[in-house]
């Protein structure tokens, strides 16, 4: 009777196979769930590709004597989960997704911001529950349920078959859902895109084709799918899109920008393209590397922007450019930040301007705003241009220095921190930061008014100068107890109607307009103000305030400070772009669609320094160029309509016609620009192009 119990129990243990399957399918529903609230119908690609690694990770289970096998699935479950947690804590902070680069590099930078990782995990501390509860019960129950013995080698020789024909199923299944562009068999063999790939594929697979392409493909992205057609076709015709809808959003206006006319009596405006004297067609004949031709022939059929009444309006000023640490539209307060409000109101005044978030958070939107490109995936492109010596061209500072200024830039933190120290000389800069040379009080936060009192003397008693200025007063966690800038500016917001989070980051942002108030009164004293311009935008929206990821935050914290619901929407990223020079005598309102892409390009046609706009992803914002605004999941928005890359929905602006040829050529030329971007930092583009004073090469 007793052998019969025991062979009964031994029948019922299942193959660590089966279990890995089960348990790495449950967290891949239930990312899936807590992440995209939703699942759908391409899950059925997840759990085909879970079924492979489960065959693997169960064979090594039963290679060993049991209490090997068992040690290590234990050890193998726990290294899945913490895979799961990283990327939820890490997507919770910065609404971004995890990649292998920054788990290798990032490791020990993340320590300086402990408690900002407690705060999440504190905050999502049920999430972390339902995650780690499988590891939980297996650990304590998985010997009565797991079959731990030592395979015979034909056993283990079947396995190995059965992973391979999984293997085989996984990936000839893809062509169910097609092949067009971000179609999963798209994300699984050409395009990168770590957002719609976790929703597609699943965290698993992601992380496996990252660390594919980072050891097997030395970190080069294929032009994939690149298509030169869709750069140079017209508005296709054709009846509107069914599933688009119609929404109360603003449209953008027709015109550039409301401005009072010209007299009849001004010279004519010169609108000749904004281009360099680049053969592109003996460029293409002599070039022997496939890729850097086809780049060729991507930028010969690009339509570059051409220049406008705004070309050299600001033609021999100094340039001030700060990239403003979670600055947002709705940090301005007429009495908390006074000076930031005059700056918004009474320079350029963009309506539309949107400051999207990118893969490695604030490096990434400093190399943006910076570059007028966007950042490859799967590694930390500042950095990497730096270490690898990628020639920038078009950045402000080797723009001034080829004028023969010496060009500063300036941070108020770490100097090493995300690989500054290497990313910002190669721009052309001196740089500064702490432990690098500026001397400022040691706080968490640090001062932007201490940096700025401290780095001014280095360039304003100079005929010509440029700096540059990455803050860090602005930096969550928004309180009144661990955050030092907040707490220094309480007085500032106490009368606020908002909650306490939304007041500490106000109170932040006050420092900054500190140092605003600080610079321009140097500037005035020193005679430069009225030939000085002063950019100024954020590195990304205040993602230390959206509901649910830290500890503490009150629900709808964002919607509260935008005063309408924005949270889950592109319209989290609507933010404000200054660009300010005491000279201006009224604002310029500007309607188009814009964002920090568009940057690099509109000042420097506005300081009328020569460049080649087709060499940049960004558009010039006060040219006559069609509006696209590029964000990372592959969502745009043009002065037509929104879409949405998510969920592939089309939202029609007000009297405005799509159609669906219309949605896929901007899908293309928004494919085109991520590919080449990368393409860019991966072969050194620009070296082939430009010799090093910028010139034809």
């Amino acid at each position: 009777m007793e052998e019969t119990k025991e062979k009964k129990i031994r029948f019922r243990k299942l193959h660590p196979a089966i279990v890995f399957f089960l348990v790495m399918l449950y967290w891949e529903l239930l990312f899936q769930l807590l992440i995209f609230e939703t699942v759908k119908w391409e899950f059925l690609f997840i759990m085909m590709h879970t079924l492979c690694p489960a065959a693997v990770l169960g064979l090594l289970c039963r290679l060993f004597p049991r209490v090997g096998n068992r040690i290590a699935f234990t050890v193998l479950q726990i290294l899945l989960c913490v895979l799961f947690v990283a990327q939820l804590i890490y997507y919770s902070i910065f609404n971004v997704f995890l990649s292998v680069y920054s788990i290798k590099r990032g490791g020990g930078q993340a320590l300086d911001f402990a408690d900002v990782v407690w705060s999440a995990v504190a905050g999502n501390w049920w999430k972390l529950l339902l995650l780690v509860l499988p590891v939980v019960l297996l650990a304590v129950f998985c010997g009565k349920f797991v079959q731990f013995e030592r395979e015979k080698w034909l056993q283990s020789g079947i396995m190995v078959v059965i992973a391979v024909i999984c293997y085989l199923a996984a990936v000839l299944t893809l062509q169910i859902g097609g092949t067009e562009l971000y179609s999963p068999y798209d994300l699984y063999y050409k395009t990168v895109s770590s957002e719609l790939s976790m929703q597609k594929l699943g965290v698993l697979t992601t992380m496996r084709l990252d660390l594919e392409h980072v050891v097997f493909n030395d970190g080069k992205t294929e032009l994939a799918g690149l298509d030169l057609g869709a750069e140079q076709e017209t508005e296709p015709e054709g009846e509107a899109v069914t599933e688009t809808t119609t929404e109360e959003t603003t449209a953008a206006e027709e015109t550039t920008a409301e401005t009072t006319a010209e007299p009849e009596t001004d010279p004519p405006v010169d609108t000749s393209p904004n281009v360099m004297d680049i053969d592109f067609d003996q460029l293409i004949a002599k070039e022997k590397n496939e890729t850097i031709r086809t780049m060729h022939e991507y930028f010969q059929a690009v339509t570059p922007t051409n220049k406008n009444e705004y070309t050299g309006m600001f033609e021999g000023y100094n340039l001030i450019y700060i990239c403003a640490e979670g600055f947002s539209k709705w940090a301005v307060d007429p009495k908390a930040t006074p000076t930031l409000y005059r700056m918004v109101n009474e320079g350029f005044v963009f309506e539309n301007f949107y400051n999207p978030v990118w893969g490695v958070s604030t490096s990434d939107g400093e190399y943006v705003t910076c570059t007028g490109l966007i950042p490859k995936s799967g590694c930390w492109s500042f950095e990497t241009t730096g270490l690898n010596g990628i020639y920038l061209p078009f950045t402000f500072g080797r723009q001034f220095e080829a004028l023969g200024i010496k060009p500063f830039a300036y941070h108020d933190h770490s100097y090493t921190y995300y690989g500054r120290d290497s990313s910002h000389p190669n721009m052309g800069y001196t740089f500064k930061a702490v432990g690098n040379g500026l001397e400022i009080p040691s706080t968490w936060p640090e001062s932007d008014l201490e940096m700025m009192k401290a780095s001014v003397d280095d360039y304003i008693k100079e005929d010509r100068f440029h700096a540059y200025y990455m803050t860090v007063s602005g930096h969550l966690v928004y309180n009144f107890t661990g955050n030092y800038i907040a707490n220094q500016n309480k007085a500032l917001v106490e009368d606020l109607d908002y909650p306490e989070n939304v007041k500490a980051y106000i109170a932040c942002n006050a420092e900054l307009d500190k140092a605003m108030e600080y610079l321009l009164k140097r500037l005035e004293e020193a005679g430069k103000a009225d030939k000085t311009l002063i950019v100024i935008n954020g590195d990304h929206y205040p993602y230390g305030l959206v509901d649910d990821y830290f500890a503490g935050a009150v629900p709808g914290t964002l919607d509260k400070l935008a005063g309408k619901k924005i949270e889950g929407t592109l319209e989290m990223y609507r933010s404000n772009l200054i660009i300010y020079s005491p000279s201006m005598e009224e604002p310029i309102h500007v309607s188009k669609y814009c964002s920090s892409l568009d940057i690099l390009p509109t000042v420097t046609n506005l300081l009328g320094l020569e460049y080649d706009s087709r060499l940049l992803m960004g558009k010039d914002i006060l040219s006559d160029a069609e509006p696209l605004l590029i964000f990372n999941n592959r969502s745009w928005i043009t002065d037509r309509c929104e879409y949405n890359a998510a969920n592939g929905k089309v939202t029609a602006f007000p009297g405005k016609k799509v159609t669906e040829d219309y949605v896929s050529r901007i899908n293309k030329i928004v494919n085109n620009k991520f590919s080449i971007s990368a393409s860019i930092i991966d072969y050194d583009y620009y070296a082939h192009v430009l010799d090093k004073s910028g010139r034809n090469g």
